[in-house]
């Protein structure tokens, strides 16, 4: 009895140590090239894109993997997507009986590289769930994290935004999106949106209540002509929301900010304004500004407003309105005598044309009259008409009258 005892041992032993070794083997083959190209293969064929898996671990209750999606289409070497750590609910189990389909996929250490060109194409190829055989599963739950989204656009710097968190769940036949991002550069915003089961369809929404104003950000957002900063410049804080909306074979980025008390600097007019609010919306070739309020020179202002730029030669198109504005503090380059004081109260409707050679046209007229006015420190009677000409807009006055 005890001999079998003994013999019974060795066997459970040996059984023992043969799994041990068949499993080791197992892991050592999971870890080969020749399972990471499985993987990969298997991903690709949802994704419908190339895909590279630099790592792969499975373990008895998930898999964690590196992955890579190589962007095809670059004329240098570079990457769509680098996902530096994606671990799915995948098991040992699930791969020998061929269920692949994992129900939660969180990733880490992520970066997205779009690129589009000066008119506003996807150069970047898009992910694809068309493919016969290819995405037959249900959506995961995908949960993000440390990610960053870089989009390149020929002539602009290029926009980029990291500190990106957030959860895309199942809806219906897409997936809905929430999460946030804490930028150094730009700040803290919530996201949401929707997608469709094809990637390339659907919305994101980036909001936040204290945006960063500032030139070298203003100027990297996607969509956004270059000659719009040139005649426009912003610091300070702003009220924003940002939206991509995705289509088959179109993205179209959209800007709506509401600043707050911001500072507005107009190269064309030599003159820079304070407690900047209202609502400026950025959609497709358009720039429209409601309900503006700012300071100038002491004083009140009012603005509403378009900026097209959908043709050749670019339009602004601009009502003013103004009170208590101090003429002893507007640029020189306006024309007032310096003998003049007083404030300013009128109002103006101006056009300016921007044609491709960038020499501006000034358009429009303004009138308006002069309160508590003086002309050399004698009281006087003065009334005021803006014209344009020359790229410029001037004042012209009235003989005063005494």
């Amino acid at each position: 009895m005890r001999r079998v005892r003994v013999i019974a041992l060795w066997v459970v032993g040996a059984a023992g140590a043969l799994l041990i070794i068949g499993w080791l083997g197992l892991k050592g083959y999971l870890a080969s090239s020749s399972a990471r190209g499985l993987a990969a293969a298997k991903i690709g064929e949802t994704l419908g894109l190339p895909v590279e898996v630099e790592s792969l671990d499975v373990g008895l209750a998930s898999t964690t993997a590196t992955v890579r999606i190589p962007d095809a289409a670059a004329d240098t070497p570079g990457d769509l997507i680098r996902i530096g750590s994606v671990t799915t609910d995948i098991t040992l189990g699930d791969l020998l009986t061929g269920r692949v389909n994992p129900t939660k996929v969180t990733a880490k250490d992520v970066e997205v590289l779009l690129r589009i060109d000066a008119d506003g194409n996807i150069l970047s190829p898009l992910p694809k769930r068309d493919k016969p055989g290819g995405g037959t599963g249900p959506l995961p739950v995908v949960e993000l994290a440390s990610a960053r989204v870089r989009i390149r656009q020929t002539g602009k710097p290029e926009f980029d935004l990291a500190g990106v968190s957030g959860q895309l769940k199942p809806d219906g036949d897409g997936s809905i999106v929430s999460g946030a991002v804490d930028d150094p550069k730009w700040g803290k915003w919530k996201i949401g949106g929707k997608l469709a089961a094809n990637p390339a369809d659907g919305h994101v929404e980036l909001s936040t209540d204290q945006g960063v104003l500032s030139d070298p950000l203003l100027r990297s957002i996607p969509y956004v002509p270059p000659v719009v900063w040139e005649h426009l410049s912003a610091a300070g804080t702003t009220a924003a929301a940002l939206t991509f909306t995705f289509r088959p074979d179109d993205f179209r980025f959209g800007v709506d900010l509401r600043p707050n008390k911001a500072t507005l600097t107009i190269p064309d007019a030599a003159v820079t304004t304070t407690d900047v609010e209202g609502r400026i919306r950025i959609d497709g070739e358009k720039v429209t500004v409601d309900g503006g309020t700012l300071t100038l020179a002491d004083g009140e202002m009012t603005v509403d407003g378009t900026y097209r730029f959908d043709q050749p030669t670019a339009v602004i198109a601009l009502k003013l309105t103004a009170k208590g504005v101090d003429v002893r503090h507007l640029p020189t380059e306006w024309g007032l005598p310096k003998e003049i004081t007083g404030r300013l109260k009128g109002a103006a409707d101006l056009e300016l044309r921007i044609p491709p050679d960038g020499k501006l046209e000034t358009l429009g007229r303004g009138s308006g009259e002069l309160e508590d006015a003086k002309f050399a420190g004698l009281p006087a009677e003065i009334k005021l008409n803006l014209r344009g000409g020359s790229g410029r807009y001037r004042f012209d006055t009235t003989s005063p009258g005494r």
